[in-house]
């Protein structure tokens, strides 16, 4: 596995803005049992349009049902990479304009075709609703790559959180259906399993060296909603299922993906779940660089043009679809 350290004076203690947004996440916690369309409606945050060429966006709706926005900037006339893009919020929240921003940015920097898709959300719909809606994006997009200007070969899916799970599990859907169309996978701190693992929320394995009861409190936090989210999105599916944990994937499936990007906050909650999905797909013999970016939490990648890490790693996801070669930035 390729392993590389981004922004390593920072290694052991949080981005000044992180501690922020910690700060300001511990003063609202609040005791109350979570609601569902509370939660949704505070899902989002603050970002930037950083794009700076002429790009067309549109709406369009897929197999009578799913609907999806495709970016495209009006001077990559040649047949362009394809990213597929699937939001994060949990499996129950999240939308197209959540990630608005990112998906403009992707576009813009590394001439991609761009298509977010705006899954079937749980627990009204749960699994396997939404990898349903994902699987069907991707076969339309490669069935349709001529029309729409997009390099068939080159198809990859890209995904944050939920949306990262969705990714993986998006990727072994396509390896199991034999159907092979996805050339590559990016996973911004992904979801590797659902299913409760000790070791794996241990908040003795992130060392810090300040702001140690910020990041337990937040870690904490974090893990104490994780088991009604797996229920609201399994339904009454086991957890184990590969397609719902894909850290339960047997090794003969994982081997058959392609090349893969993990990329992970230094403080995220889900960071020892993706180092243990990492290890197990390279052990595997998957093609897997991991990166971990200093000092960032959770959802970093949503905040475009506010944070300089999350250009930086949606600079790193244009590097690695197109094979380039790897640059500390």
């Amino acid at each position: 596995m390729n392993d590389y350290v981004q922004y390593a004076a920072q290694a052991g203690a949080l981005d000044p803005q992180a501690v922020d947004e910690l700060q300001a996440m511990a003063q609202g916690a609040g005791h109350e049992a979570p609601d569902l369309l509370a939660l949704r409606d505070a899902m989002g945050w603050p970002a930037r349009d950083i794009h700076t060429r002429r790009m067309t966006i549109r709406n369009q709706i897929i197999d009578g049902h799913v609907n999806v926005r495709i970016y495209r900037c009006d001077d990559d006339n040649a047949p362009t990479p394809a990213v597929l893009f699937l939001h994060g919020g949990g499996f129950f929240g999240g939308s197209l304009d959540n990630v608005e921003y990112p998906c403009r940015a992707l576009a813009d920097l590394g001439a991609l075709t761009v298509v977010s898709v705006d899954y079937a959300l749980a627990p009204e719909r749960p699994y396997p609703a939404a990898l349903l809606d994902c699987y069907a994006a991707l076969r339309w997009l490669y069935l349709h790559a001529d029309e729409y200007g997009v390099d068939p070969q080159r198809i990859v899916v890209a995904g944050d959180s939920a949306g990262g799970n969705l990714s993986l599990t998006t990727a072994l859907l396509d390896v199991t259906l034999g159907t092979h169309y996805l050339s590559r996978v990016v996973g911004y701190y992904p979801a590797t399993t659902l299913v409760p693992d000790d070791e794996l929320i241990d908040t003795a394995r992130y060392p810090a060296t300040a702001d140690k009861t910020l990041i337990d409190g937040y870690l904490n936090g974090f893990y104490g909603s994780m088991g009604q989210v797996a229920q609201w999105y399994a339904g009454k599916t086991d957890c184990r299922h590969p397609l719902i944990s894909p850290l339960y994937a047997d090794p003969a499936l994982l081997a058959a993906l392609p090349p893969m990007l993990l990329c992970c906050g230094e403080f995220d909650p889900l960071r020892l779940q993706v180092d243990a999905f990492a290890d197990q797909a390279r052990r595997a013999g998957v093609d897997v660089t991991s990166v971990r970016y200093c000092g960032m939490v959770h959802a970093f990648m949503d905040k475009v043009g506010v944070l300089a890490q999350t250009e930086t790693l949606l600079r790193d996801t244009v590097a690695f679809i197109r094979g380039e070669p790897w640059v500390q930035r």
